[in-house]
């Protein structure tokens, strides 16, 4: 990876079409053929555009249409200073939208996105924890 690419915004202004417009997600893992997950991390409470919301939610059903397993994990962190690195692994989750449930929700205990993302991968490979 390459911190000063990464740094760089692509800014989406004038592609659009007919009130559509680009979305940015943080995070995807396909998963051997069998299931999604999609990240997507805000700052402290910020909440997700409607227009992000709609189309991960839509993502998730898609999938889920197509005979595999979703997750999409909306997720935040608490790093002030934007000279730091934020660790996908390290922040918190916030509320999850499955294929199977395809309503937000609020996890039943704490997680990180790593662990999370491990107990749903251990649960997709049928080694429910």
């Amino acid at each position: 990876m390459n911190p000063e690419r990464a740094s760089q915004i692509i800014d989406f202004k004038g592609v659009h079409h007919r009130g559509a417009s680009f979305t940015d997600i943080d995070a995807l893992l396909e998963y051997r053929d069998r299931a999604y997950v999609i990240v997507e991390v805000k700052y402290g409470d910020k909440e997700m555009p409607d227009g992000q919301k709609l189309a991960i939610e839509r993502m998730v059903r898609d999938f889920g249409k197509q005979g595999k397993s979703a997750l999409a994990v909306l997720a935040e962190h608490h790093e002030i200073d934007i000279q730091k690195s934020i660790y996908l692994s390290d922040c918190d989750v916030r509320s999850i939208y499955t294929s199977g449930e395809q309503k937000w929700r609020k996890p039943n205990t704490n997680y990180t996105v790593k662990q999370i993302v491990d107990e749903y991968l251990a649960w997709v490979d049928g080694k429910r924890r």
